[in-house]
């Protein structure tokens, strides 16, 4: 494999920040090499490396090579904010999840959307689920904090065929607010005093986030009778199902998120989607930490952009 660690390298990654990451993951990066589950996943690995370490020319050709083909009927448009046309269907790849082989009519998608935006996911669910007719979706649960993709998000659900639950918080390990950016992207703060994300911090504002992981107890305790339940509440609770696909976009937070639904996803195992670009070091450790909570899935990377953003951790429970 190249030699992650050049001294020509540091001067192009962040500074000092290459250190901190590349020198203390080096050993994590050769791991997650060897899990990966197919040969693409190699290759878009390595190359989303290399991007790392290169001048920004360079880099973008790096991003180029590492993009999906994505044919002409998963484009998507926006006007005015109304999904006109399914959205870029890079989570839900058939040659990954095998959808006609491990869903069907008795175990159709109940989806788990964390960071809906304005509900381009699910469209584009529902859209590939009528197209190809190799999946059903029986529900879905929409999280998204910012109100004003929140609002668009519940005029683009408002006519599909399956129950959409929209909730206008987004995911985290723990209930209360946490600051947003103007445009809804979450900024993070690192350790070292530094910024690392998108958005403009002396912007924010204060929006709702909830605990994940009691989110989901919540859903598999609902036939227990808890303080504080009227019978309606307990009845309307105990008719949502579990969620068997998790999407999760959710602006630097996938990693706390992860973890507070690590319970959920040893019991249950639920097909994940998930970004992991907000971070450099996102591309290894988020797929290694969802292994680490099950040996049993099978871990694939796959990027979907000529630009740094979204690289999706793909990770298939192995029955």
């Amino acid at each position: 494999m190249f030699n992650l660690i050049t001294r020509k390298a540091q001067s192009y990654f962040l500074g000092h920040y290459y250190d901190k990451v590349f020198h203390r993951s080096d050993d994590r990066i050769r791991r997650l090499r060897k899990l990966l589950s197919d040969e693409r996943s190699v290759e878009v690995f390595d190359l989303l490396l290399k991007s790392y370490t290169s001048k920004n020319d360079d880099a973008d050709w790096f991003y180029k090579q590492a993009a999906e083909v994505l044919s002409s009927e998963t484009k998507y448009t926006m006007n005015t904010g109304r999904v006109v046309h399914e959205a870029v269907n890079m989570y839900f790849r058939d040659e990954i999840y095998h959808f006609k082989e491990r869903y069907n009519m008795d175990r159709r998608i109940v989806l788990l959307d964390g960071g809906s935006y304005n509900g381009d996911t699910i469209v584009s669910a529902s859209n590939t689920a009528r197209l190809s007719e190799k999946f059903q979706i029986a529900y879905a649960y929409a999280f998204e904090p910012d109100p004003s993709n929140y609002h668009q998000l519940q005029r683009n659900l408002r006519d599909l065929s399956f129950p959409v639950e929209t909730f206008n918080c987004g995911l985290d390990d723990h209930d209360g607010k946490e600051e947003f950016c103007w445009e809804g992207v979450r900024t993070k703060i690192n350790t070292d005093g530094g910024i690392y994300g998108e958005g403009n911090a002396a912007g924010g504002r204060m929006l709702s986030v909830r605990n994940a992981g009691l989110f989901l107890d919540d859903l598999k305790n609902a036939g227990v009778a808890k303080p504080g339940y009227s019978s309606s509440e307990k009845d309307k609770m105990s008719n949502r199902p579990l969620p068997n696909f998790i999407k999760l976009d959710i602006e630097g937070r996938e990693r706390e998120v992860i973890l507070s639904m690590s319970g959920f996803i040893r019991e249950y195992h639920p097909d994940l989607a998930v970004s992991i670009y907000h971070r450099p070091e996102d591309l290894w450790d988020l797929p290694l930490m969802i292994y680490s909570i099950c040996s049993d899935y099978k871990i694939y990377i796959r990027h979907n952009s000529d630009y740094y953003t979204e690289t999706i951790c793909h990770a298939v429970y192995n029955i």
